[in-house]
């Protein structure tokens, strides 16, 4: 007994410390950028016409970033392609497989068992076997159970249940990537028709300018005060104007048809409220991050990075694959001729 604890004790202590290590790299994350502004000048205030703009650090980054314009309308729009987008759809049920994958992948750290039954019907034929005796049919009940347990000696499975977490979290920054583009791609379009609107109104209000001036200057010819190609020259001014409304109500209605589109609904399903630029505030203040911090609010960045955890596991995957597998295991079953009494039977098989 002296000697068969510490001899216990040792055995266990190699059997952690060979079932715990993993071979292949362990993964780290590239090092952040050593940065503390973008450019070598201060510059904190930034002046539009009418408009200035300040960054400051003690503004958070917020998620719903189109609510810092203001507008009840932009608002409503990303609040619909974020409800009935089906790419967001598509995206959530990648998600989820992933995650249903890596729950999968965890039972290998779980004994396997397996269980079946089976019922036939047969015939004993005794003079197969030289005995002259009737033939005789009778049903046979068997059941079994096997149990196994591979030893994750070289940490292959650790392995492929890292790379499925992060195969997870790759698709969880491929979500979090389409919900920003998706925001960032309404409020441009939202911005693009409420341009296109007002350079519709202004452009109508000049043709109608154009038009007292040719009034005007019609009766300025017919008294004698002017030349007949003044006239001519706002002819051609007014033709000009009026043939550039076709292009803009065209490319107001694509911004409309991208907005129903980006909803997930038909152009016919939607219709998009009056949208003006003076309904729309740019923020005063924006926040101000050091590259670094911004490197890691990244989607797409971080996705990378989680595409890069997936190749280093799936190196550790592959070299444990290049040593010898251990796996215990266990079968029994039993058989019968009465169902009722299967757990009575011959045992027909034990490993």
């Amino acid at each position: 007994m002296r000697w068969r604890i510490p001899g216990c004790v040792a055995f266990a202590s190699c059997v952690i410390l060979v079932t715990a290590c993993s071979v292949g790299p362990d993964f780290s994350r590239p090092p952040q950028p050593h940065v503390e502004r973008y450019v070598a000048s201060d510059q904190s205030t930034f002046a539009s016409p009418g408009h200035e703009q300040t960054l400051s650090p003690a503004v958070q980054m917020r998620d719903d970033w189109w609510t810092s314009f203001g507008c009840d309308a932009i608002n409503m729009a990303v609040d619909e392609a974020l409800t009935g987008n089906v790419t967001l759809e598509r995206g959530q049920a990648t998600l989820r497989r992933s995650e249903h994958l890596l729950r999968a992948g965890a039972g290998v750290f779980f004994p396997q068992v397996d269980a079946k039954a089976d019922a036939s019907r047969q015939r004993f034929s005794p003079l197969r076997n030289g005995i002259d005796a009737p033939a005789s049919i009778f049903n046979l009940f068997t059941r079994s159970a096997t149990i196994s347990y591979t030893l994750d000696i070289w940490g292959g499975e650790r392995r492929q249940v890292e790379a499925l977490a992060a195969q997870a979290e790759a698709q969880r920054y491929a979500l979090a990537a389409t919900y920003l583009t998706l925001a960032a791609n309404v409020v441009n379009a939202m911005i693009a028709r409420a341009a296109y609107g007002d350079e519709i109104d202004a452009t109508q209000e000049m043709i109608e300018l154009v038009r007292e001036q040719i009034h005007i200057t019609e009766a300025q010819v017919a008294a004698g005060a002017s030349a007949w190609s003044a006239v001519l020259s706002l002819q051609n001014e007014l033709a000009t104007l009026e043939a550039s409304l076709p292009g803009l109500d065209q490319k107001r209605a694509e911004s409309e048809h991208l907005l129903a589109l980006l909803a997930g609904m038909y152009p016919e399903q939607r219709s998009a409220p009056k949208l003006s630029l003076r309904e729309i505030a740019l923020p005063g203040v924006l926040p101000q991050t050091l590259p670094s911090s911004l490197v890691r609010r990244r989607p797409d960045i971080l996705q990378a990075e989680a595409v890069l955890h997936v190749a280093s596991a799936n190196i550790g995957v592959a070299t444990a694959a290049l040593f010898p597998q251990i796996t215990l295991s266990a079968s029994g079953g039993f058989e019968s001729t009465v169902l009722h009494l299967l757990d009575l039977g011959y045992p027909f098989n034990r490993s």
